[in-house]
């Protein structure tokens, strides 16, 4: 069972990595914020008695949670993709490098030639 739970994790993130699902959950994250914001002015009575409970009042609740929840998730996404572009940048330079040092050794699989192959110089 082990075994397969993890494979069925790794399937689901080869398809779906973990910046695509907070994209495709985030606006449900944000309604089910503001809900939950809502519910917690009208039903509440120490949060209802900070917040007037009118309907202009539970709706800016509502907007406000809702915002909170996805500035969040656009922090986070932006955060993923600057992690991303310095892994990028990150495997070019290596990539550089390691090029750069293959230029720098001498061919070992060819033997030095005689001084007798060298072409001539003319004047």
């Amino acid at each position: 069972m082990k075994n397969f739970i993890s494979n069925l994790i790794a399937r689901v993130q080869a398809a779906w990595p973990v910046n695509r699902v907070v994209a495709a959950i985030t606006p449900l994250l944000a309604l089910a914020a503001g809900g939950i914001g809502t519910y917690a002015v009208q039903k509440l009575p120490w949060i209802g008695s900070l917040v007037p409970n009118t309907q202009a009042m539970i709706l800016g609740v509502f907007v406000t949670v809702a915002a909170a929840a996805v500035t969040s998730a656009y922090k986070w996404l932006d955060g993923w993709q600057k992690h991303e572009d310095r892994q990028h940048w990150a495997a070019a330079d290596n990539k550089a490098v390691l090029a750069d040092e293959q230029l720098d050794k001498p061919d070992q699989d060819l033997p030095p030639r005689p001084l007798s192959e060298e072409p001539e110089v003319s004047a």
